[in-house]
Formats: structure tokens, C-alpha cells, sequence
């Protein structure tokens, strides 16, 4: 983590017009050779379902399906606002 307690994104990955087993290949070369993953965040709706789905059997916990909704949102933001005041 970074001193102000945020989250580095050190990069992301769109593969537009990539059939499922291709992008799961993707993910799981970038994912294996990360050498501190701390958490892969996948978006878990519609298509990428599929891939979220297969990640999670493969590095289990660490993954986080996304489904953004209202819910979701307040969910996540309060969790991170509890964080930032346990460090203040």
C-alpha cells in the first residue's frame, strides 16, 4: 500500500472481441507470474461471468466476482471507509 493508505492499480487488461478460452489463458499468465497478487478484482456480469467464474476455481479466495450495483457499492465503500478510519 501506498503511505495514504490507496491502492496502486499497476495496470488493467480489456480483451475486446477475445474468445473465452483465450482470455482465460491471458488471465491466468498474467495472474501466475505476478509475484505479490494481492487480490484479482473481475467484473462478473453478463460475459465476463464465465471468466470470473473459472478464475475462482483456480486462486479461489483472492478472486472477487464483480457485480456492480447499488449494493455492491455501498458494500465495498463502507468496508474501505471502515479501513481508512481503523488507521487514522
Amino acid at each position: 500500500m501506498l503511505p495514504t493508505t490507496r491502492r496502486r492499480v499497476p495496470f488493467t487488461v480489456e480483451l475486446k472481441n477475445t474468445p473465452f478460452k483465450q482470455q482465460e489463458q491471458a488471465l491466468y499468465f498474467i495472474c501466475d507470474r505476478l509475484p505479490r497478487r494481492d487480490g484479482i478484482w473481475l467484473d462478473a456480469r453478463g460475459n465476463g461471468q464465465y471468466l470470473a467464474e473459472q478464475a475462482a476455481y483456480r486462486y479461489g479466495q483472492e478472486v472477487v466476482q464483480v457485480m456492480l450495483s447499488v449494493g455492491f457499492i455501498a458494500r465495498t465503500c463502507r468496508a474501505s471507509n471502515q479501513r481508512l478510519k481503523m488507521t487514522n
